[in-house]
C-alpha cells in the first residue's frame, strides 16, 4: 500500500509554501525530504498529515484518498513524530507509548496492546524510565518516546520530523537501525525529513532535495546526494564518498 502525494501545493495566506509536489512512496520503503531551513519539509508532512490543509493537490494511501479518512480512520493508517516534543504535558512514559493503541482499543486493553508496548520499551531502550514523567525527560529521552508510541500505532505510513535532531550520535544510530528494520519488517511507507545529509546517506532509500517551493531531484539516495546538488541547494562546497555502498559528504574550504 503506498504513499502517493500528487501535484500538492500549499500557501500560508498569500505566502506560497509548497509548488506542484509529487512522489510516491512504496511499502517497506525510508524516503528521506532534504533541503535548507524554511524550504517546506516540515510543512509537507503536515499536509499529508491533514494538520494543513494543501491549496491544491491529493494524496493518498493506496487507492484511498487521504481527505476522505476520518480521523480515527487515519490513525489507524499513519503515525506521526513531530520535531517539536518539549510541549509534552504530564504522563507517564509508558502511558504515552499506550496512546499509540488507541485506535484499536474499544473497552480495554487487550494482550496485543500490552505486547506490542512492553516489547518497545524494551527496544527502545525506556524500560528503566517507563514510570517516569515525559515533561521531566531530557530532549532525546522524549525524541524516543514519542518514536515509540509511533511504532505502537503500527502504522502503514510514518512521518518523521527529523527524529534524531535531540539524540546523541549513538542513539542515532540506534533509532534509525530500529526504523529502519521496523520499516521492513512491517513494510511501512516512512517519510522522514532530516538535516544531516550523512544520516540520509546511510538510511534513506531515496531522498527528495527541495529548493524554491519545488523539488530539485528527487531519486534512488546515490544519485540525488552529488556535490553538484548540494552546491546547487546548500550553497556549499563537499566531497561525496562511497564506502560499503554508503555515500558519505565531508564539507571543504573550497
Amino acid at each position: 500500500m503506498a504513499l502517493k502525494v500528487k501535484s500538492l501545493s500549499f500557501s500560508y495566506d498569500s505566502k506560497e509554501i509548497l509548488r506542484d509536489i509529487s512522489f510516491e512512496v512504496k511499502p517497506g520503503e525510508l524516503l528521506g525530504l532534504l533541503g535548507p531551513n524554511g524550504v517546506g519539509k516540515t510543512t509537507l508532512l503536515k499536509c499529508i498529515n491533514k494538520i494543513h490543509e494543501p491549496s491544491q493537490g491529493e494524496i493518498y494511501i493506496g487507492e484511498k484518498r487521504m481527505d476522505a479518512l476520518s480521523d480515527r480512520n487515519l490513525a489507524h493508517h499513519l503515525s506521526y513524530v513531530p520535531q517539536n516534543t518539549h510541549n509534552s504535558f504530564p504522563i507517564s512514559v509508558i502511558d504515552m507509548v499506550m496512546l499509540g493503541r488507541l485506535p484499536f482499543i474499544d473497552f480495554a486493553l487487550k494482550k496485543k496492546d500490552r505486547d506490542v508496548m512492553f516489547n518497545l520499551l524494551d527496544e527502545i531502550d525506556l524500560a528503566g524510565i517507563a514510570f517516569d514523567w515525559v515533561n521531566q525527560l531530557s530532549g532525546g529521552q522524549r525524541q524516543r518516546v514519542f518514536i515509540a508510541r509511533a511504532l505502537a500505532q503500527e502504522p502503514k505510513v510514518m512521518l518523521l520530523d527529523e527524529p534524531t535532531s535531540a539524540l546523541d550520535m549513538r542513539h542515532q544510530l540506534d533509532i534509525l537501525r530500529l526504523l529502519k528494520r521496523k520499516i521492513k519488517e512491517k513494510n511501512i511507507c516512512a517519510v522522514m525529513t532530516v538535516h544531516d545529509l550523512n544520516l540520509a546517506g546511510m538510511f534513506c532509500d531515496r531522498v527528495v532535495l527541495l529548493k524554491d517551493k519545488q523539488i530539485y531531484a528527487a531519486g534512488p539516495t546515490e544519485q540525488v546526494i552529488t556535490s553538484e546538488n548540494i552546491q546547487a541547494v546548500y550553497g556549499v562546497n563537499t566531497e561525496v564518498h562511497v564506502r560499503n555502498d554508503k555515500h558519505h559528504v565531508l564539507l571543504t574550504n573550497e
